[in-house]
């Protein structure tokens, strides 16, 4: 079975009202130039969730966009958990 470890989400407002999250888990592996993978969300104010990863360099950032917490949540999840096991 493979160990991710623990997977937490840190949860910050804006004063303009929206949230950013950024996913947490210290088994994600560390890229060629030395800086950590990442997964953050942005909740808007409509509740839209605009989602960025970063893995391998600069050049892998990827966006992606949900409508529900939930389902950007889920993602960043199966995200990492295939991140780790990739390593």
């Amino acid at each position: 079975m493979l160990n991710t470890g623990p997977i937490e989400f840190v949860e910050r407002y804006t004063n303009g009202g929206e949230m950013q999250v950024r996913l947490v888990a210290p088994n994600l592996p560390k890229a060629y130039d030395g800086k950590q993978y990442a997964y953050q969300i942005r909740v808007r104010t409509d509740g839209w969730c605009e989602c960025r990863s970063r893995a391998g360099g600069n050049g892998s950032i990827r966006y992606y966009t949900f409508q529900t917490l939930d389902e950007a949540m889920a993602h960043a999840v199966t995200w990492a958990k295939r991140k780790i096991a990739n390593r």
